[in-house]
């Protein structure tokens, strides 16, 4: 996704390997989260993305579009004199778009001028046809990107660059009937929803809304109260192992970023494991048991296979 890097403005040029590791280490120490593109002379490039100074991904662009180098290669991949740097700080939520924009395979690219009206059109039909797109909008002071799932997914995520900042936020297929000007130039990046990267993200929107029907069912059973203080208990759980989640009983504000299906799958799992042996304290474990699998057959058909795929398998 290069059309990212346009936001990027070098505060370092031509600058050796060693100054490399030493911006690194400065973003360590100042607990950095956002990303560093290192740009090469040769039309190459790098982005090395960064989560409270921990480093997470370094990409590296190919005729095809961006992947992901190895670990283990990190320090070979860095090792190119002449990198002129830029940074850019983004929140937990925009890295997690970032990451997405980066890893998902775009099996088409489309370009067009779209009014509003025929924007909206579009946007509704791409919302429920089954196949994820990243969408591009530019227009006069306008840059937007926005994560449309394909799916009927209630929230569909925008990153908009105002004033070389990024900016994420949450809107729904209604978004062009709320923009400001008449047209807009749109590139549609469509992509297959198999891959893990859209499996994750999917998998995210899934989980709110069983935890939602989860915890207005439970809430039924054992009232408001016990509710309030079991939904405490979830987000302590995850507060204290460092994931940026908190739990109510109006759903679930997740915003985490996770390096991988993987870990979301772990966390997820571990959270609903904490739910039942809460639950089953308050309810009994045999009645928590059946609320879970009852709550189940109640989320859509793909959500449900989601979660049966990743959590319940």
């Amino acid at each position: 996704m290069q059309d990212f890097l346009q936001h990027f403005r070098n505060t370092h040029v031509k600058v050796s390997p060693g100054f490399v590791e030493t911006l690194i280490k400065t973003q360590r120490e100042e607990l950095f989260t956002g990303v560093m593109c290192l740009y090469y002379a040769t039309g190459e490039f790098s982005l090395l993305t960064f989560l409270n100074g921990s480093q997470q991904k370094l990409y590296r662009n190919h005729e095809k579009g961006m992947e992901v180098v190895p670990q283990q290669a990190w320090a070979d991949a860095l090792d190119r004199p002449d990198a002129s740097v830029a940074f850019i700080k983004l929140s937990e939520e925009a890295l997690r778009f970032m990451r997405v924009t980066c890893e998902a395979l775009v099996l088409h690219v489309e370009r067009a001028i779209y009014s509003k009206e025929e924007l909206l059109d579009h946007v509704s039909k791409w919302a429920v046809d089954g196949s994820p797109t990243i969408l591009h909008l530019l227009a006069e002071k306008i840059d937007k990107f926005y994560l449309i799932d394909g799916n009927s997914a209630p929230i569909i995520e925008e990153l908009s660059w105002v004033d070389d900042e990024a900016h994420f936020s949450i809107c729904d297929a209604s978004f062009p009937d709320f923009l400001l000007l008449h047209e807009y130039q749109m590139i549609r990046y469509a992509s297959d929803g198999v891959q893990g990267i859209w499996q994750e993200y999917e998998l995210r929107f899934a989980f709110n809304l069983l935890m939602r029907l989860m915890l207005n069912r439970f809430s039924d059973l054992a009232g408001r109260t016990l509710t309030e203080r079991l939904c405490e208990q979830l987000t302590q759980y995850a507060t204290d192992g460092r994931k940026n989640i908190r739990i109510t009983i109006n759903g679930v504000a997740n915003h985490c970023y996770f390096n991988s299906l993987e870990d979301e799958v772990h966390v997820f799992r571990e959270i609903l494991h904490q739910f039942r042996v809460g639950a089953g304290s308050a309810i009994g474990v045999r009645l928590a048991d059946d609320l879970a699998h009852d709550t189940l057959l109640k989320v859509d058909s793909h959500r449900r296979e989601l979660l049966k795929r990743h959590i319940y398998d």
